[in-house]
């Protein structure tokens, strides 16, 4: 997925566009690890199967993407936290 968001367009200041990839993190329902899901992967999916694999697979999306949102969904399909890299801030990672 790729969200394109447009400032407002005014007869005094450009329009200024940007993209941003969309990865989704969501818990396997086998209690199995994680999915990596994007449309920007492969294969559409990633499985992550080790302890630390929602970490492991938050860290190879902002890898693959130099903007990218990424939520966490939890088992009930709820958004847990979601994660922002951005290759232009000066913060680098905002997370809310």
């Amino acid at each position: 997925m790729r969200f394109i968001n447009a400032a407002p367009n005014n007869a005094m200041q450009p329009t200024a566009l940007y993209s941003m990839d969309i990865y989704e993190v969501h818990s396997r329902k086998d209690d199995r690890g994680v999915e990596l899901i994007s449309d920007r992967l492969p294969f559409g999916r990633l499985w992550y199967g080790e302890t630390n694999a929602a970490s492991n697979a938050i860290d190879y999306a902002k890898f693959r993407s130099h903007d990218v949102m990424i939520p966490v969904y939890d088992q009930a399909g709820d958004v847990i936290e979601t994660h922002e890299h951005r290759a232009s801030s000066t913060d680098g990672e905002r997370k809310t």
